[in-house]
């Protein structure tokens, strides 16, 4: 059996370990990265009618802004993300994807979008980690 160390988040690592045995590998937890929110008591989520637009970059940006989001998703915000995985995790919530750019790039999501939506102002509440 090999050995193969992965750095993803310590709650991502058991779908892998399960995948890996199939296949005779050993995953060995190395989890240097922690998904967590930056969002407290002084930093809510902002209420959100007052968005056209919510833009989603990962599927633990959905996760875990879904874990602290208090109110339903106002149905006339429109929902954009980066790639199918995000999209699926928008879809586990059961919402609707209005926007995904031609391939899985942040940077094609806004010029896409921009070029699709040039003329309309437009309120977007951008959710992604933290660099």
């Amino acid at each position: 059996m090999r050995n193969l160390g992965i750095t993803r988040d310590k709650n991502q690592l058991e779908s892998l370990r399960q995948k890996a045995e199939m296949k005779n590998i050993n995953i060995v937890p190395l989890p240097v990265t922690e998904i967590i929110s930056l969002l407290n008591d002084e930093t809510q989520i902002p209420n959100l009618t007052k968005y056209d637009w919510l833009f989603f970059s990962s599927t633990n940006g959905v996760h875990t802004f879904f874990k602290q989001a208090k109110d339903a998703i106002p149905k006339d915000v429109k929902i954009a993300v980066v790639g199918e995985k995000t999209a699926d995790a928008i879809r586990s919530y059961n919402l609707e994807i209005d926007f995904q750019p031609s391939q899985a790039y942040g940077k094609l999501l806004f010029e896409e979008f921009s070029s699709e939506y040039q003329t309309q102002k437009l309120e977007i509440l951008y959710v992604r980690a933290k660099k």
